[in-house]
């Protein structure tokens, strides 16, 4: 929906805004109008194409696929791996550095494909208000059977695992993980604990909840519990490209 006819929606759109603004400075009132109207159609139409692009990537991601870091080649998941989900928006060679950056220090990357911010957003609405996905069921999957799995999530990538977390509880696979570090997300420690209790039981699994500064974001849509964080991160939402300078993962 980023490419393609998609693009060329999006162009056309900024194409009839700008022959409005052309036409009202000319004085030509309805040709401005219908400019207008055009401009908002195309722009529509563009946003209604990528939001069912994310329902569908929600329901089916057939880019999904598990990738050893220091090769970046496909690689299975195995015994004892410290396996990093991405964020949302991210090109793959992004995810890789992310993964395997100081802050998660994982071997394997289960990619996040992106299909653009707005069908992101849409599958990432999807993701926390069903506690599950796609990618959460194929991750989950790949994970069946193995033991001592570390599994980390950043952004929306943390919504992913804690759904992986539930959905491996709900298949008698609690022996799975290990760990479950979840980062900058837009769920609650209470949905993390939850989905940690789920899926492995608190007592053999060792639960993170970070968040890489009290004015990131998510701190609001989560919500965090701690007020401090909450309260910065109401100031994040309200001064969006703020919240989003301070969305990262926190190092321990």
């Amino acid at each position: 929906a980023n490419n393609g006819y998609g693009w060329g929606l999006l162009r056309a759109s900024g194409g009839f805004s700008l022959g409005g603004q052309v036409a009202g400075a000319a004085g030509l009132e309805e040709v401005q109008k219908s400019f207008n109207y055009a401009a908002m159609g195309t722009a529509g139409l563009y946003a209604g194409i990528n939001i069912l692009k994310g329902v569908k990537d929600w329901i089916y991601e057939d880019r999904f696929g598990t990738f050893d870091v220091a090769t970046k080649g496909k690689a299975a998941i195995q015994p004892g791996n410290r396996v990093h989900v991405n964020g949302m928006a991210t090109g793959f060679d992004d995810a890789v550095a992310e993964a395997g950056s100081r802050n998660f220090n994982a071997d394997i990357l289960a990619y996040n494909p992106s299909s653009g911010p707005i069908a992101d957003l849409t599958e990432s609405f999807l993701d926390k208000a069903t506690f599950t996905s796609s990618i959460s069921r194929q991750l989950g999957g790949q994970l069946s059977g193995l033991s001592n799995i570390s599994l980390s999530g950043f952004s929306q990538g943390g919504m992913i695992a804690s759904n992986t977390s539930i959905g491996l509880g709900l298949q008698g696979q609690r022996h799975v993980l290990s760990q479950l570090r979840v980062d900058s997300t837009q769920i609650s420690q209470i949905r993390v604990w939850f989905s940690g209790a789920i899926g492995s039981g608190l007592s053999r699994v060792q639960i993170t909840y970070g968040t890489g500064s009290m004015f990131d974001f998510s701190n609001f849509l989560g919500p965090n519990l701690n007020p401090v964080n909450f309260s910065g991160g109401t100031l994040g939402v309200a001064i969006l490209p703020f919240g989003i300078v301070h969305h990262f993962p926190v190092s321990y």
